[in-house]
């Protein structure tokens, strides 16, 4: 498992990437789960396999014409952005 991402950062960039609105919804736990995968995408080497990672957050991608490998490459590109 890679470093994990701080908490706080890790709300925004999902924030940015994935739904906006969601920060304000969900409680402590929840986001330290998505503490773990997100960082796990971040650390991955290729979009498709960080989109391994985060591919049960949606039971269906295709209803927002979405992919989790699309998902992951946002999720990616916010990172680089808000840390550097």
């Amino acid at each position: 498992m890679p470093a994990l991402i701080a908490l706080d950062l890790v709300m925004r960039i999902y924030s940015e990437a994935i739904e906006p609105t969601r920060l304000a919804t969900h409680g402590r736990d929840w986001w330290l789960q998505v503490q773990e995968e997100l960082s796990e995408v971040v650390a991955a080497k290729l979009n498709k396999e960080a989109g391994e990672f985060i591919e049960w957050w949606h039971h269906d991608w295709s209803q927002f014409n979405d992919t989790p490998t699309r998902a992951a490459g946002r999720i990616r590109r916010a990172a680089a952005k808000l840390i550097g």
